[in-house]
């Protein structure tokens, strides 16, 4: 059904070998995205602040 280059290509993709096309490797903490990791950081900010705000 499909080729042996098909299905290699997304055993690899699947196991993390390689990612798919186009597409930059990334690890669990997606450190490859520097505007996804400022956002994270701002999210704990607020979280911070909601918490400091409702503990009062």
């Amino acid at each position: 059904m499909y080729g042996a280059d098909a299905v290699e290509a997304a055993s690899a993709a699947l196991s993390g070998e390689a990612p798919f096309y186009g597409l930059q490797a990334v690890d669990s903490d997606l450190q490859a995205f520097p505007a996804h990791q400022s956002l994270l950081k701002a999210y704990e900010k607020l979280q911070r602040a909601k918490a400091a705000f409702w503990a009062k």
